[in-house]
């Protein structure tokens, strides 16, 4: 739960973003990295996954005929947030459907026949592509486009992972809902070209080479979540380990001391923010994210190195 007047001021921003995955046989999951337009205020340049802010229309429940998966009651489970309003609750899952869509090209859908939206048909893909185009311009809702074309938006194959929300004192805040998920069959995944200037898929420790090495820039909650998904081979093997129970809202913490900066995880030891700290730092994971010679970088600090 959260504490508005511990968060500071601008209050976040509601958002969601999704985790795309694929397994592939020989290197194991991949995941779908988007390169935000470097003109951007926030997180210029940096590769990121898909995902954006909660909309007002995305939070309607008259969307119950075009969803397929839970109720809107079960969403607020899911996340692990009892306090959420069920609009705005459905509403993320809506939010990351349509910005996975205008972002990536891949929408969680299914025709009411049970069928699969094809995109390898061009004609399909020609007219899903207006759709998209519609919709990121604001002429179109996801509601129009269920109603238009008689499709369910798959929600259950949204799977949440995380809950981050931006440090006090950043010029823009989200409280941002990370969901993980697998390309549906039959779509496919292009940048817009607009917002984004590039993707790659690749896998976790791929990304990670890249990153260190100063092909591509993750931003720290990314660069964090990446390393997280790095234990993992197989997309089962890591849906089979993940549970509402363990999501918890984690508030970042601006931290700077000796010329370094970072930001802190409530597991460090270093973090002061007392609704938001955890005592015990789960072994191996780290706790911070310091920028270092240009580069993020994510470190394990516990008590003993503090007090050295």
């Amino acid at each position: 739960m959260t504490n508005n007047k511990n968060l500071g001021e601008p209050k976040p921003v509601d958002a969601a973003t999704v985790i795309l995955m694929r397994d592939n046989s020989q290197v194991g999951i991949e995941i779908f990295f988007m390169q935000r337009h470097h003109k951007q205020a926030f997180m210029g340049g940096m590769y990121v996954f898909p995902g954006g802010k909660l909309d007002k229309e995305d939070s309607v429940l008259d969307l119950d005929d075009h969803i397929k998966g839970f109720t809107f009651h079960e969403a607020k489970s899911l996340l692990n947030e009892p306090e959420l309003d069920d609009e705005v609750a459905v509403g993320l899952f809506v939010a990351a459907i349509r910005e996975t869509f205008e972002e990536s090209g891949a929408l969680m859908a299914l025709r009411s026949s049970g069928e699969k939206i094809d995109f390898s048909i061009p004609e399909v893909q020609i007219c899903y592509n207006e759709y998209r185009k519609k919709i990121h311009n604001g002429e179109m809702t996801m509601k129009d486009l269920a109603e238009k074309e008689g499709i369910c938006f798959t929600i259950d194959l949204l799977t949440p992972y995380a809950h981050l929300i931006t440090p006090e004192g950043a010029p823009k805040r989200y409280n941002t809902r990370f969901l993980l998920a697998q390309v549906p069959e039959g779509q496919r995944t292009i940048h817009d070209s607009v917002e984004m200037t590039d993707s790659l898929w690749t896998t976790a420790s791929g990304a990670l080479e890249k990153h260190y090495a100063g092909e591509i820039v993750l931003s720290p909650p990314t660069l964090m979540i990446v390393e997280e998904m790095s234990n993992y081979s197989t997309v089962d093997q890591l849906l089979f380990c993940i549970s509402p129970d363990n999501i918890h809202t984690v508030l970042l913490q601006h931290y700077a001391k000796d010329g370094e900066s970072a930001l802190l995880y409530p597991h460090d030891p270093d973090y002061t923010i007392p609704e938001f700290k955890i005592q015990s730092c789960p072994e191996g994971k780290s706790s911070r994210v310091v920028l270092k010679d240009g580069i993020w970088r994510t470190m394990c600090v516990e008590d003993s190195d503090v007090s050295k």
